[in-house]
């Protein structure tokens, strides 16, 4: 009996071991941008015999390969990340070939059903949107103009909507709200935004907003700016997005944009450094962080809660924040706001905010004092939390000073973080059919979706019984001398029972308030985790 059980806990620990997968070596090149559709995969791939290119995959080492060389320069594949879309089923691109350095293609998924849409591009489109019936691209003019495009993947169907005078800088945001094309411009002359509308037709091509300032925390090539609007969402057929001091709301049309919600004070400044929002249930969240100035990177991070009914607004969670901290965007886990703030020994603190009662419960540390050499609000480098499979939600650490970049798996059943070090300095992570796949070391990785402590509670070598119960939970093997401690974590990680030197094969529960708790028993230096429930 012991010997199958170390056999057993053995096979787990390998299957741990081993769980990254190598699907692709692009050495010395990488892979990026990557887009699903129809059960496969796109995305930027480089390596020394095909430059970059289009590669395709199904998730698998055997079905990964060249999909289309458009280019015999091989030098150009456009970022997959915005430049691409889809529409009617059919994936679109930006590519080079002989002929131009940029322009719009589509395929299919075959050889054959892969075609170049537009010859006039030449590499001024980065950023394809869908709204409707077509595809819309935007196309800044050396003379300050803007060219407003429209296409259905075919040559007739491609057409322009309008041209607009007298703007700076490329926008800043281009999205869709009911079918409408919406995007943002800078007016020439100033530092203001301004929000606009496409039906695909030049009548229908208007500002829907007056000229606004941006909040600061706005990112477009490379930096922030104050003309920029931000943390533009769509929710139940709106379109919302904030300005300095102000939220506001369309639906598309010119009569339906409006203020809605005040988010900053219009007595100060309100200038942010980062910001994010998210929507649940009939609510939108909003974060703002704020330095006080960027000598001591000292501030605050705000979480507002605008209820899109009534047009309420309320924060729900104010802290200071200090100089090591490193921020992240909201992700909702189960009835909570999961993101990082300060904590009391300046380090950054995963943590997670209860939406019933605003409670705020800790989670983890991912950076302590002096990991990090500054404040973290770089764009790209924030901490960012991607859910991967029905529990499991994958944690990317922010830049240390070691140009250093943890990877954590966050439990959400068993309340548990864990640094994982193959999935340190990873880049580009994506989900995939319930599995976590990302770019290391020049080449494309897949990690199995088990990568908390194994769970063997249901083997036969290693018994929890009764369960529910209402006294004691048995715990039998063979050899009881094998379990080495056994401990009990209500749901919200907090240690309620603990016992080591364990000589027994029963743990009393009898002082346990009523519901579930997560029991873990030591065996052989390896953990056994099982959900259990007192009556």
């Amino acid at each position: 009996m012991k010997t199958k059980l170390l056999l057993i806990l053995f096979a787990l620990f390998i299957s741990k071991v081993n769980a990254q997968q190598l699907i692709y070596d692009f050495s010395p090149g990488n892979a990026q941008f990557f887009k699903k559709l129809d059960q496969k995969i796109y995305f930027q791939g480089y390596d020394t015999n095909n430059g970059r290119a289009l590669w395709q995959s199904d998730g698998t080492a055997d079905n990964t390969f060249l999909f289309k060389d458009t280019d015999s320069r091989n030098d150009y594949v456009g970022t997959i990340g915005t430049g691409s879309a889809i529409l009617n089923n059919t994936f679109y691109f930006i590519a080079s070939d002989e002929n131009s350095a940029g322009e719009i293609w589509k395929t299919d998924g075959t050889d054959a059903g892969t075609v170049k849409v537009t010859n006039f591009i030449n590499e001024r489109v980065t950023t394809l949107t869908t709204a409707g019936n077509a595809i819309y691209f935007l196309i800044k003019k050396e003379d300050d103009k803007l060219e407003v495009w429209k296409t259905n993947g075919t040559d007739s169907g491609t057409v322009l909507v309008k041209e607009i005078s007298s703007i700076w800088n490329t926008p800043t945001f281009e999205g869709q709200c009911n079918n409408i094309f919406i995007f943002s411009i800078q007016p020439a002359n100033t530092n203001d935004s301004r929000v606009w509308r496409s039906d695909g037709t030049s009548a229908g091509t208007f500002p829907v907003t007056e000229q606004m300032d941006g909040n600061g925390s706005g990112f477009v090539g490379g930096s922030g700016g104050t003309s920029i609007l931000t943390q533009f969402i769509e929710y139940n057929n709106k379109l919302y997005f904030a300005s300095r001091h102000f939220l506001f709301e369309t639906d598309g049309t010119l009569e339906n944009t409006k203020k809605v919600a005040t988010v900053r004070n219009p007595s100060v400044g309100g200038l942010v450094n980062y910001d994010d929002v998210i929507a649940v249930d009939g609510n939108l969240y909003l974060m703002f962080i704020s330095l006080k100035n960027f000598t001591n990177s000292t501030g605050s991070i705000e979480i507002l809660k605008f209820n899109t009914i009534n047009n309420s607004i309320v924060q729900v969670y104010k802290q200071q924040i200090d100089k090591y901290f490193s921020a992240s965007n909201l992700t909702k886990i189960g009835n909570s706001l999961v993101f990082t703030t300060s904590n009391a020994t300046e380090g950054t603190e995963l943590v997670s905010l209860n939406l019933a009662n605003n409670v705020v419960s800790n989670i983890g540390e991912l950076a302590v004092l002096n990991d990090l050499d500054e404040f973290q609000i770089p764009f790209n480098t924030e901490v960012s939390t991607l859910k991967f499979n029905e529990n499991q939600y994958f944690i990317h650490g922010a830049i240390d000073k070691d140009d250093n970049r943890k990877g954590w798996i966050y439990d959400s059943n068993l309340k548990t973080i864990e640094n994982i070090p193959n999935l340190d300095n990873v880049r580009l992570p994506f989900e995939f059919n319930n599995y976590l796949y990302y770019s290391k070391e020049n080449k494309l990785w897949k990690y199995s979706k088990n990568l908390s402590n194994p769970l063997i509670a249901s083997k036969p070598s290693l018994l929890f019984y009764p369960n529910p119960s209402t006294d004691f939970v048995n715990i039998q093997s063979e050899n009881n001398n094998e379990v080495e401690s056994v401990q009990i974590f209500d749901l919200n990680g907090k240690l309620v029972s603990n016992k080591t030197d364990f000589n027994a094969n029963k743990i009393d529960v009898t002082r346990l308030n009523q519901g579930a708790y997560i029991l873990k028993a030591k065996v052989n230096g390896t953990e056994i985790s099982k959900k259990i429930i007192k009556n």
